[in-house]
């Protein structure tokens, strides 16, 4: 059986018929201790499992695949990750927000709020990605401009997400639009470009 670590094949002795794959996880993940990595995904023969299903991995014997393929990732390499995927993210917040926006406007309560819960998991997306940008880009986010700007950023998102959490216990559903339409898309739309400059700087 040929199993690789981020494309280098492994040589891991003590590997037979009885071995699960939440064995062979755990070996590697003892292995990049201290190394600042850590074990991210496994595909087996080519299909794509989580390392954090431990349940479903346990299940799972090593002898009945050909190939393991483990993936690994640093800290800074999930936030280079997912900021090469946020202008996509955000634009599609953008939509969400206008969306609610609208059904809030109609009295489709019921409906604006299931969406909503989107809108508020991509803004705290977007505060964790903004607060943990340092670790892929410190030497840029050292720059006064970009730290300013990224300070600014997460004040603006915890203000109007309690100005709108405020609007909502007030039952006040334009108020509650206002903010989804005006203040959520700015922040979108600033982030973008903050992402953006940030990356190409």
């Amino acid at each position: 059986m040929l199993i690789t670590l981020n494309s280098n094949p492994l040589d891991i002795s003590g590997i037979d018929e009885n071995v699960n794959v939440q064995e062979l996880v755990n070996l590697v993940e003892d292995s990049l201790k201290g190394s600042g990595a850590t074990l991210m995904r496994i595909f087996l023969d080519g299909k794509e499992y989580s390392t954090e299903d431990t349940d479903v991995l346990e299940n799972l014997k090593l002898v009945d695949y050909e190939k393991a393929d483990l993936i690994s990732e640093t800290a800074a390499d999930v936030v280079e990750e997912a900021f090469s995927d946020s202008a996509e993210i955000l634009l599609h917040l953008e939509e969400v927000a206008e969306n609610v926006a609208s059904e809030l406007r109609l009295g489709n309560i019921k409906q604006a709020m299931e969406e909503y819960i989107e809108l508020i998991n991509g803004l705290e997306w977007f505060m964790t990605v903004i607060k943990e940008a340092d670790l892929a880009y410190a030497s840029k986010m050292a720059e006064t401009g970009f730290e300013n700007e990224r300070q600014e950023l997460i004040a603006k998102v915890n203000e109007q997400i309690n100005a709108a959490q405020a609007a909502q216990e007030a039952e006040d559903w334009v108020g509650v639009a206002d903010i989804i339409e005006y203040e959520f898309c700015e922040i979108f739309n600033n982030g973008r470009k903050f992402i953006t400059e940030l990356i190409k700087a």
